[in-house]
């Protein structure tokens, strides 16, 4: 192999390739946010009006990263060994830019009260157990998590858009 064919292989396709796999198809080349929450089993194609699938496990919150606005149905599934609860809650913050401190007397947490509105609940949920939440969404962002002490920052939030 010549020196200009090694250069090539070794330097030149590595480099093209990986500026490959880190444009953008859409054009769109605005990041990520740092620290934003993304799990698997996440997707960015809206669902159907009404009704919207969530799972709660250790450590992620599941669920469509954009939902349309209106009257919506949760229904909510802990398929996690632990206790966790969902709360949907409206806010201009992201997940990651939440200020984890204490809530209701506990610890490591955040504070429902400042920062966004918690639109709702499930309360707590049995591993196994499902629940569901009704609420009516209005266009903006959300955050969806759990709030049991620790578990907002061992990674269970996931940035919303509602439309």
């Amino acid at each position: 192999m010549s020196r200009s064919t090694w250069y090539v292989a070794v330097i030149v396709v590595p480099f093209m390739l990986s500026a490959a796999a880190c444009s953008s198809a859409s054009g769109d080349s605005s990041p990520t946010p740092t620290g934003a929450a993304t799990s698997m089993g996440t997707s960015s194609s809206p669902v159907r009006p009404g009704d919207v699938p969530v799972t709660v496990q250790q450590w992620s919150v599941n669920a469509p990263t954009t939902i349309p606005a209106g009257p919506t149905t949760f229904s909510v599934k802990n398929t996690g060994t632990k206790e966790h609860e969902f709360v949907a809650y409206q806010t201009d913050t992201l997940a990651a830019d939440i200020p984890i401190a204490s809530y209701e007397g506990e610890q490591n947490r955040i504070n429902e009260d400042t920062n966004g509105t918690n639109v709702g609940e499930t309360g707590d949920l049995d591993p196994g157990a499902t629940g569901t939440l009704t609420v009516t969404l209005t266009p903006g962002h959300y955050v969806f998590f759990c709030n049991l002490p620790k578990h907002y920052a061992l990674g269970m939030r996931l940035d919303v858009t509602v439309q």
